[in-house]
């Protein structure tokens, strides 16, 4: 039995996955969303919609990473907090999907989807920043290879290592303008010294990483939940923190790569 159940799940990775604090939310009001968050060379990236909660007084967004057509992963730090974090205490109509559209927030219907539920991984953490969540939608998305379709998830041979760049794909909050601009030409290199520094950071959990930068050089503030990619594959999602002392200042990526077993699971035992 158990050996069908593994043949199970390698099939369903196979087909269904195209395989102190600070907060990135965006509690900052963004006045104005005319950018486009179609990005061609990134189909895989989805946006989580948040109506008014726990502290946000007014809309905002974080990052999603389509997986499957009804399954979408991001940061638990964009639905939860530490002191509210039971899934069934959710309210979803508080948040909603969006992708392939062409303007916030004058998006489409068929680009808004409704949440059906929301998984909380099972990592050994009581901290939510260090945790990710697989979001089910109602009704399965169109994909198409042009503008929406899933991407890879990382295997633990995937794992970037340090020195090694990873790819940013999503959104960032230009302040200059307030408003949220698609993230171009980011990339940015993993530092393991954190570990070192700071002994309450988990190797296993978490990624430590240099600052985030545009093309441009310029330090930029993305979305939590913004995907992390290397050599095409989803390795990582951007937290809601970072750590700092009196010489370096290390943001913290979720590790997506060891909880690829608890993404394939839930699908398998919730579809």
């Amino acid at each position: 039995m158990k050996f069908i159940f593994m043949v199970l799940l390698f099939a369903i990775n196979s087909l269904g996955f195209p395989s102190n604090f600070n907060d990135y939310g965006m509690k900052k009001r963004i006045r104005s969303m005319e950018k486009r968050i179609f990005l061609p060379e990134a189909p895989f990236v989805a946006v989580v919609e948040r109506h008014p909660l726990f502290s946000i007084p007014e809309k905002d967004y974080c990052g999603a990473t389509i997986i499957t057509e009804e399954w979408f992963l991001s940061s638990a730090a964009c639905f939860f907090t530490d002191k509210y974090h039971d899934p069934k205490n959710l309210t979803l109509e508080n948040f909603a999907i969006v992708t392939g559209a062409s303007e916030l927030p004058s998006v489409t219907k068929t680009s808004r989807h409704h949440i059906q539920e929301v998984h909380l991984s099972t990592k050994d953490t009581d901290s939510v920043s260090e945790k990710a969540v697989l979001i089910k939608v109602q009704t399965p998305i169109e994909v198409d290879d042009a503008t929406q379709k899933p991407i890879r998830i990382g295997m633990k041979k995937d794992k970037p290592k340090n020195a090694q760049l990873v790819n940013l794909y999503g959104f960032y909050l230009n302040e200059q303008e307030d408003q949220l601009t698609p993230l171009t030409a980011t990339d940015m290199s993993i530092d393991s010294s954190c570990y070192q520094r700071f002994s309450d950071i988990s190797k296993e959990d978490v990624f430590c990483s240099e600052d985030y930068k545009n093309g441009q050089g310029q330090s930029i503030r993305v979305l939590t939940g913004t995907s992390v990619v290397r050599n095409g594959k989803l390795v990582g999602l951007v937290s809601n923190m970072f750590y700092a002392d009196s010489v370096t200042k290390y943001y913290i990526i979720l590790n997506i790569v060891d909880v690829h077993n608890w993404i394939s699971s839930t699908i398998f035992q919730t579809s």
